[in-house]
């Protein structure tokens, strides 16, 4: 019988199924094309999956990468090829350069602030070179070369491939109770009632046909609730609610 257990550097984010190997990622975790929570902090998230009771170590091993981009999340063998075109930067002048490595994107390092006069740059000429590297999903690299260029008017002048624009992820919808403010109703009568736990509005159940001969019945309830009043679409029921303890005439729902 298989034993599985996860060992990596970026293992402690994830769980797996000792009998089947399904790995997942822990509850707690959410992955962020933005955030990166893995230990080189490039969204490639890495792990290995191991029998223990596998006397074959090598056969008991297979390397997993966890890739997140800024559309999709994706659990692949790590010898797996990259499903997406992406982009590396080289060049002497590089350390001051951030590259987006699936829109090939090049910005600035939020540190650095070129100035007319003041160069960083290898050849000290205002003129910063680099390489974007573009390997596509069927492993074809191409290398463009590439500059900034600082004019003496204190200018930016960029010469590189234009970036890819990525789709949108879809939004998420925020929670519609963010502060755990929930209603809710009970009594002795409050069965042939319903209440939206978001809003407060109650209605009659569907399946209730009030009868004018016994309106007159109390319905006794009680609104539970962690804001500190009731909506005001709810004060006609409670208007309601007293009358129909004061006389027993037949009443219009």
């Amino acid at each position: 019988m298989p034993n599985f257990i996860l060992q990596g550097p970026d293992a402690f984010i994830f769980e797996i199924d000792p009998l089947t190997g399904a790995i997942t990622p822990k509850s707690w975790f959410l992955a962020d094309f933005d955030d990166a929570w893995n230990a080189n902090e490039d969204n490639i998230y890495e792990m290995s999956a191991i029998d223990t009771d596998n006397t074959d170590t090598v056969a008991g091993s297979t390397d997993f990468e966890y890739r997140v981009t800024p559309t999709d999340a994706m659990l692949v063998e790590a010898s797996a090829p990259v499903a997406l075109t992406t982009f590396t930067i080289s060049g002497p002048d590089t350390v001051i350069f951030e590259i987006n490595k699936f829109t090939g994107e090049v910005t600035l390092q939020d540190w650095f602030a070129p100035e007319p006069g003041d160069n960083w740059d290898a050849d000290e000429n205002g003129t910063y070179n680099f390489t974007v590297t573009t390997t596509a999903p069927d492993g074809t690299v191409t290398d463009t070369p590439a500059s900034l260029t600082v004019t003496p008017t204190g200018e930016y002048i960029f010469d590189a491939p234009a970036p890819i624009v990525l789709p949108e992820p879809e939004p998420v919808d925020p929670d519609p109770v963010p502060f755990g403010t929930l209603f809710s109703l009970s009594g002795d009568d409050a069965i042939v009632l319903q209440i939206d736990e978001t809003t407060g509005a109650i209605t009659l159940n569907d399946w209730l046909t009030p009868d004018p001969a016994t309106i007159g019945m109390q319905m006794k309830m009680v609104f539970m609730t962690s804001t500190s009043s009731l909506p005001r679409r709810m004060a006609p029921w409670s208007r309601l609610l007293r009358r129909s303890r004061r006389t027993p005439k037949a009443r219009s729902w």
